[in-house]
């Protein structure tokens, strides 16, 4: 055929034949259509002189053939049943559209405008240089190249809807609805200007699902970019109706790992924040007795701190129906370190035991009784001692340190019986 000039299959000089009856149509069977080409077929099969297609008998291709008409270089082939025009090839193009200027192949239908099929390969296949390969719109679209915004092409397929709630790609399929793959880029990437990026939904199973085998990296990451000091921003954030809002599981590891690299003093690893009950809760599943439900490190400052605003309020509990409620340990500084500025620093509602208390035997008839071996009596120590039982028939005179690790009570007259002083070592 000739170039056409007239857009979709119309010419612009004249309009469509109304009817060019039986004799205009043109049908190229299987035997004849190898080299029949439509609006020009390719500068590499233009070796033989072109024949020109005769109205109303059969044709046989031997060679590059054309269409020629009177309307303007317009084809028009109807059918009431079958295919107005079909073209068949054994080892090329079966139809071929070209235009310069405007659309190479049109197609409007009832049902479908243009439909591609192939058993085992690709139904329609579009390509474009460095522009978009498929572009499928809904709705009218605004004036302005099609594309959302920040992103030009070339663009494999581009799905767009300009209807109300209209949805620009839909994929459907038994075991995966889309598909994104790149080697070195993104796989799927998502840009909104107002709403979610990315949305996950299922009705029987998890919503989203991250999944990396590389090392050292996350499977899910949340990223907010926001700056702005005046906002607070949440890089992940989990919402539930009922149960958990964030849950963290590890097989070996860390379940949830909170980190923050605020160097003013204010940044927070991990924050819990509750309405009413418990913010921050810490629980282990561990027999042995090693397992840890809170634990609280720092290279320097606190490890651990808790507050409370309410008068009456504790800053930090502890409670254990059968062991220590709070168990502080340091190997050369305070292992229970307690201040209050206008309280007290320590108190105990109940009975109180301290492991430097120690009986120091007293026998009848001595004026002092020594002990050995208490590892809290060094040279700055304070030893305080009572007289257990009125038998002994003495009172304590003082009491003193002379080595470390050696406490010796004296009376003030020879002990009438014999019995013990306790001595409390504090330090």
């Amino acid at each position: 055929m000739e170039p056409n000039t007239g857009g979709a299959g119309v010419s612009t000089s004249e309009a469509a034949p109304r009817d060019l009856g039986r004799r205009s149509f043109l049908k190229v069977g299987m035997a004849a259509a190898a080299g029949i080409g439509l609006f020009g077929a390719g500068a590499r099969r233009l070796e033989a002189a072109p024949k020109f297609i005769e109205m109303g008998k059969l044709n046989t291709a031997n060679a590059l053939t054309r269409l020629r008409t009177a309307k303007g270089n317009v084809f028009l082939a109807v059918a009431t049943n079958g295919c107005a025009l079909q073209g068949d090839s054994t080892s090329d193009f079966g139809v071929v559209g070209r235009s310069t200027e405007t659309t190479g192949v049109y197609g409007e239908g009832g049902i479908h405008g243009v439909e591609g099929f192939s058993g085992p390969n690709i139904g329609v296949r579009a390509r474009s240089g460095t522009g978009t390969g498929v572009a499928g719109t809904s709705g009218t679209p605004p004036p302005g190249p099609p594309g959302p915004p920040g992103v030009t092409p070339p663009i494999g397929v581009l799905g767009e809807s300009f209807n109300a709630q209209g949805v620009g790609v839909v994929g459907k399929g038994p075991n995966t609805g889309v598909a994104g793959f790149s080697e070195t880029g993104v796989a799927v990437k998502a840009d909104a200007v107002a709403g979610p990026a990315v949305v996950g939904s299922s009705q029987g199973a998890q919503g989203v699902v991250g999944s990396t085998s590389a090392l050292n990296v996350a499977a899910v990451e949340g990223v907010a970019t926001n700056v702005d000091p005046s906002t607070f921003n949440t890089g992940v954030f989990g919402r539930v109706e009922r149960g958990h809002g964030v849950q963290g599981f590890a097989a070996n590891g860390i379940g949830v790992k909170g980190q923050s690299e605020d160097t003013s003093g204010g940044g927070i690893g991990v924050l819990g924040d509750a309405a009413a009950g418990v913010a921050v809760k810490g629980f282990s599943r561990d027999a042995t007795g090693i397992g840890v439900g809170v634990l609280g490190e720092a290279v320097s400052g606190v490890g651990l701190k808790g507050y409370v605003g309410a008068a009456g309020g504790f800053g930090v509990i502890g409670e254990a129906p059968q062991g220590s409620g709070v168990f502080g340990t340091s190997d050369t500084g305070n292992g229970l370190h307690g201040y209050s500025a206008n309280g007290l620093a320590l108190y105990a509602q109940g009975r109180a035991w301290f492991d430097s208390l120690v009986l120091v035997p007293i026998e009848a008839g001595q004026s002092s009784g020594t002990v050995t071996n208490v590892g809290q009596a060094t040279a700055g120590s304070f030893a305080i001692a009572t007289i257990q039982g009125a038998g002994v028939g003495a009172a304590i005179s003082h009491t003193e340190i002379p080595v470390a690790g050696t406490v010796t009570v004296h009376l003030t007259t020879p002990a009438t019986n014999s019995g013990y002083a306790a001595v409390l070592v504090v330090n």
